[in-house]
């Protein structure tokens, strides 16, 4: 099989998929606030709401985590006089230093051409999870073959959490800095991964986790300059990470509320799966926030795919897997299946190891939760 070929044909019918499943989940969101209630309508929540109402075409990708980073797009760190009144006067000034400035930042330049925040951030968001595809698709090419990587890439789209790549979220300008960076390292391109790698690491706190697998990939794909190689990744990340710890120093002066922050939203850090520990001695709930089945499934779907993928992944993918899968759960389920999303190396070990009618199965079976998952998200139900 001619993989050039291959690669040709097969992409585009992925983006035509792709392009589908986002229109009916546009339609999903739009029924769904028609006919059924707002979690708002229901429950009495106080939790922080920063964005003005938009329509609801474009107003229903705008929930939860998206205010705070709209909120930095417009006011910056220093901004707890807009949300210290919310969250039953729980909130600290320290709390908006969990987001990332890159995403937000890279809204704020995108309004003075919308207008609008919410607007700004769907259209970053879905033009990076096209770019992520691109990636994701080409480096499935580079270590196995077409056939797989489409295959990869529909396990992909129709992830029941994957419709947080199209929200205000910065999930999707993640994945394709992640995702660009390991394509350029294999391609022995290191000037782009190099920039690739720099916005993970100022995107998301799991950009520099991804640091050890990026270090180890770029020393071994450019074994003639094996020290410099690593050396100026190991440069940029740093640099990256720099930028939003010296904003967080200028803001706050000091750094105290990065880790302050990062143990209220999930609490604090204890031991490899600790989470597990902590869902089985609290009463299981279908979602919770700590005793979720639904994130408690997804992690065990996680940990299964590690398993697997040891025979399966290049070591610095296995690497970055274990890394994505054990941290988030040495602390709490809380979003696991969101933030298990940014696991790519996942999405190819199933790929790899289903095929066929399993896979098709599988795929239906995402796509039906997907559609339920988007239908509550856009009622402001929490899904992760």
């Amino acid at each position: 099989m001619n993989g050039k070929k291959d690669a040709t044909n097969l992409f585009p019918h992925v983006l035509l998929i792709y392009f589908l499943s986002r229109f009916t989940l546009e339609a999903i969101g739009i029924l769904s606030m028609f006919y059924f209630p707002s979690a708002r309508a229901i429950f009495p929540m106080k939790d922080f709401v920063y964005h003005k109402p938009a329509s609801a075409y474009v107003e229903m990708w705008a929930r939860w985590d998206s205010e705070w980073y709209l909120l930095i797009a417009d006011h910056g760190y220093n901004s707890f006089e807009q949300f210290k009144d919310f969250g039953g006067g729980s909130y600290r000034s320290t709390d908006v230093a969990k987001f990332f400035p890159l995403y937000p930042w890279t809204i704020s330049i995108f309004n003075h051409v919308t207008g609008s925040g919410v607007l700004s951030g769907i259209l970053i968001s879905n033009t990076c999870a096209v770019l992520f595809l691109y990636y994701f698709y080409h480096l499935g090419m580079k270590l196995f073959d077409a056939e797989l990587s489409a295959r990869s890439s529909l396990f992909y789209i129709f992830f029941p959490t994957s419709f947080f790549c199209n929200a205000v979220y910065s999930e999707a300008f993640f994945l394709a800095s992640l995702a660009a960076a390991f394509y350029y390292l294999e391609q022995k391109k290191l000037v782009p991964a190099l920039l690739a790698s720099g916005f993970a690491v100022l995107c998301r706190p799991t950009g520099i986790l991804a640091a050890p697998a990026l270090l180890w990939l770029s020393g071994s794909r450019f074994p003639e300059k094996r020290f410099r190689s690593a050396a100026l990744m190991l440069i940029v990340c740093l640099l990256s990470l720099s930028v939003y710890v010296l904003t967080i120093w200028k803001t706050f002066g000091g750094i105290q509320g990065i880790t302050e922050s990062q143990n209220y939203w999930r609490g604090q850090i204890r031991y490899p799966f600790y989470a597990l520990i902590r869902f089985f001695s609290n009463p299981v709930a279908i979602h919770g926030q700590h005793n979720s089945m639904l994130d408690f499934s997804f992690a065990v779907l996680q940990i299964l795919g590690l398993v697997v993928s040891i025979r399966v992944l290049p070591p610095q993918y296995y690497l970055l897997s274990i890394i994505f899968i054990v941290f988030p759960l040495s602390s709490s389920l809380f979003s696991f299946s969101r933030l298990c999303l940014v696991n790519f190396p996942f999405f190819l070990v199933l790929g790899h190891q289903l095929s066929g009618r399993w896979a098709f199965v599988l795929q239906i079976l995402s796509a039906m939760l997907l559609a339920f998952f988007m239908a509550a998200f856009a009622n402001w139900y929490w899904v992760g």
